[in-house]
């Protein structure tokens, strides 16, 4: 083999290499860029009894990638997700907002479509199973707020009342 032969096949390689580097850190730079999250974790109940299957969800004051959820098991405790399962939420300041009956799909908040929610309908719920007051459902009247931060033990525990 000549030199310029052999030139061009190790510039071939070179540059296929170069390539194949390039679009691997691309497809892996997308969970680099995730902002940090905490674990948060909780209870709801109603006027003292545990609500299972209500949906919790802590939506960001101000700017953020993702309002964390999470849905009540059947002792009312929740943990919240954000990205990947009971990952927690992004440190910051949030209304909170519990529905009933979310659970009733069979599915976890992260595996719910657009097309779930739109299913969900205005009432908040897939079958009519608990019986969580309506001001709880709105960010503007729940009257829930939490702070969630960085190197405390994030866990909120919601009475709610009728």
């Amino acid at each position: 083999m000549n030199h310029r032969i052999k030139f061009r096949l190790f510039h071939g390689f070179a540059y296929g290499a170069m390539l194949f580097s390039t679009i691997g850190l691309l497809g892996c730079s997308g969970q680099n860029q995730r902002p940090k999250v905490v674990p948060v974790a909780g209870s709801v109940k109603l006027n003292g009894v545990v609500v299972p299957d209500a949906a919790v969800t802590f939506m960001a004051v101000g700017s953020s990638p993702r309002n964390p959820l999470g849905t009540t098991d059947a002792a009312g405790n929740f943990k919240l997700t954000s990205y990947d399962t009971d990952d927690g939420a992004v440190p910051g300041d949030y209304i909170v907002i519990i529905v009933p009956g979310l659970a009733a799909d069979g599915k976890k908040p992260e595996e719910r479509t657009p097309q779930d929610m739109i299913n969900l309908g205005p009432g908040g719920t897939f079958e009519d199973q608990a019986s969580i007051p309506a001001k709880y459902g709105d960010k503007k009247t729940s009257g829930l707020k939490r702070s969630v931060v960085d190197g405390d033990i994030n866990e909120f525990n919601f009475d709610l009342t009728e």
